[in-house]
């Protein structure tokens, strides 16, 4: 029996910005994408892991391209038009009907505070029963440690879950450990997909 559905969040309950952060970056500092791509992936990941602050991301990243941390950064993150940044509808109404069946809802989410932060201020983690983020939690998915932590914070087995994401490599760890998965293409194809799996 199905007992939680979780959720990955970024392109699955919302849609995912159109200009990248790496670009935004790269505008905020006056250089081109491939000069800070790799320091700011690597930096991004460990603040992500909850190694390193949001404040010692910028004063890195700053040092590693020989620039000064840009007036502007902590609105890097934010998504620059409202259009950019839609919480999906039908995801929405979905994951009520699932609560209305005494179903459990979580977000298992890679992510870094100033993202989550703006997910908040949009109201969009509310709609769950609980959040796991990775920089809270200290794992990034596909790291299967992840998914441990939920299951096990959330007194569930592996078989009495579905796990919807929209990247494969993040299907794989959570199809190890039992649960059925979803791989989001898009809005309707997930909602047919987890009613069909939970027959409502």
């Amino acid at each position: 029996m199905i007992r939680a559905v979780i959720f990955d969040y970024g392109g699955v309950v919302h849609s995912l910005s159109k200009i990248g952060s790496t670009q935004r970056i790269a505008e905020a500092f006056d250089l081109p994408v491939e000069k800070i791509k790799l320091f700011s992936k690597k930096l991004g990941i460990m603040m992500g892991e909850g190694k390193i602050s949001e404040e010692e991301y910028w004063e890195e990243l700053s040092k590693l391209v020989e620039k000064p941390k840009p007036q502007n950064y902590q609105e890097v993150w934010k998504y620059k038009t409202t259009e950019d940044y839609v919480i999906f509808p039908e995801i929405i109404d979905l994951v009520e009907e699932i609560k209305s069946q005494g179903i459990l809802v979580v977000v298992l989410s890679n992510t870094i505070p100033p993202h989550a932060e703006f997910n908040r201020e949009k109201g969009g983690y509310d709609y769950f029963d609980k959040v796991f983020l990775s920089y809270e939690i200290g794992v990034r998915k596909p790291d299967i440690m992840a998914y441990k932590i939920v299951l096990g914070e959330m007194n569930l087995k592996a078989n009495e879950c579905i796990y919807i994401d929209d990247l494969e490599e993040n299907l794989i760890p959570a199809e190890e450990l039992g649960m059925q998965t979803i791989l989001a293409i898009n809005t309707d194809q997930v909602v047919k997909a987890v009613k069909k799996k939970l027959s409502i």
